[in-house]
């Protein structure tokens, strides 16, 4: 997912091209002749066994960077979109089925042609009558390789390793807070990993130094007197109020009590919640160079009945009973994209998020305010200045 939406303009993909060159997870085609279209499903499965990834067709690239003019390719009489799937669908085994959108040019009679490929949990991948496997190298000059027996071995296990060891350390984790914070009050809690994590991506030393080492607004991430050592990596023992994880394995873990103001809740407190572990795990994937589709989640838990008010100037005296009132106990928001965006577009994935959480807590019959809420968080962060 490294375009964060879908791209629609050429100045789109000309803002992705300034940003990205040929790589692990980003290839460019100048053209879709018939060379690009049979080589389609070897780059299309090599991404799915991979990191996942995009193709721009399009955009001539020379040693891996994007080259000038950005201009798409002439329009063919077919339709693309429905060639592309087809030739996946076929081509591939299991099948994949990419996103694949086409961008009109400013320049006339010409297209970009976009396909996203995310990181696959049905890896292995194969084509050729299923039997050669390719994955991702990240060379420029040879950006796809077949795979060799105990990779292939690996994607096999993919298939239902990942999700478990997610659930896995999910679990540690909430046993952890249990005990620093517990589960009887209010509370929001974000944790940040990778979609499928599969290995180590550092050291137990390494987390141990990032959390000795890294600020976040000039103050340690963690009050680093309440760190200590767990078995995947460490963690932040500040009890009552706050319990955080670092795991080797990609999981960042913060869970913190909720104080009402005056008898409600107020948005700023997940909000800034939110943007320091967002901070952290940008911090962290950078640190130890990961670069994959993460997953992340922001949960309230124990608000049924209670108010969570997200829109400013509100003066209680004013609210009805309803208004504001979540009639859930535990409230969801959730985003999956790419760790590079965790750093450039961390605004736009905090007000999706927050957005996500301020719908249960809607209980007006006048339709609900996402730009207000989304002005609201962007207000706040340019009132904050550089985080």
């Amino acid at each position: 997912m490294l375009f964060q939406t879908v791209p629609q303009t050429a100045n789109d993909i000309r803002a992705f091209c300034a940003r990205f060159n040929e790589g692990i997870r980003v290839e460019y085609k100048s053209t879709f002749d018939e060379n690009v279209r049979r080589a389609l499903p070897k780059v299309v499965s090599s991404f799915a066994n991979s990191l996942g990834g995009v193709i721009v067709v399009g955009v001539n690239a020379a040693n891996g960077e994007p080259q000038n003019p950005i201009e798409g390719f002439g329009l063919p009489a077919e339709e693309l979109v429905l060639t592309v799937e087809s030739i996946c669908l076929q081509g591939t085994n299991p099948p994949i089925l990419p996103r694949t959108t086409v961008v009109k040019s400013d320049v006339q009679g010409r297209v970009f042609l976009v396909i996203e490929v995310d990181e696959s949990w049905e890896a292995p991948h194969a084509i050729e009558n299923s039997k050669r496997v390719y994955v991702r190298t990240g060379n420029a000059a040879n950006p796809y390789d077949l795979a060799d027996v105990d990779l292939v071995m690996e994607l096999v296990r993919r298939r239902a390793e990942p999700s478990a060891l997610r659930d896995r350390m999910l679990l540690a984790a909430r046993e952890r807070a249990r005990r620093a914070v517990g589960e009887m009050h209010p509370y929001v809690e974000v944790s940040i990993t990778p979609l499928y994590p599969r290995r180590a991506l550092c050291t137990r030393d390494d987390t141990w130094d990032f959390l000795s080492t890294q600020r976040y607004r000039g103050a340690h991430i963690f009050p680093f007197a309440t760190v200590r050592r767990v078995a995947d990596g460490v963690a932040s023992f500040n009890a009552p109020a706050e319990y955080g994880q670092v795991s080797q394995f990609g999981l960042i873990f913060n869970r913190k009590l909720m104080q009402p103001h005056d008898g409600q809740f107020l948005l700023g407190d997940p909000f800034h919640h939110t943007l320091r572990t967002l901070r952290c795990a940008n911090a962290f994937f950078r640190r130890v160079g990961y670069r994959g589709n993460v997953e992340i989640t922001v949960t309230l838990d124990n608000f049924l009945n209670l108010r969570l008010v997200f829109l400013p100037n509100i003066v209680p005296a004013d609210l009805d009973q309803n208004d504001y009132r979540s009639s859930e106990p535990e409230i969801v928001g959730s985003q999956i994209t790419a760790a590079e965006h965790l750093g450039p577009d961390f605004g736009a994935l905090l007000q999706s998020l927050m957005v996500q959480i301020c719908w249960a807590f809607w209980q007006s019959r006048e339709a609900f305010p996402e730009q207000e809420i989304g002005d609201y968080v962007q207000r706040i962060l340019r009132d904050m200045g550089p985080v």
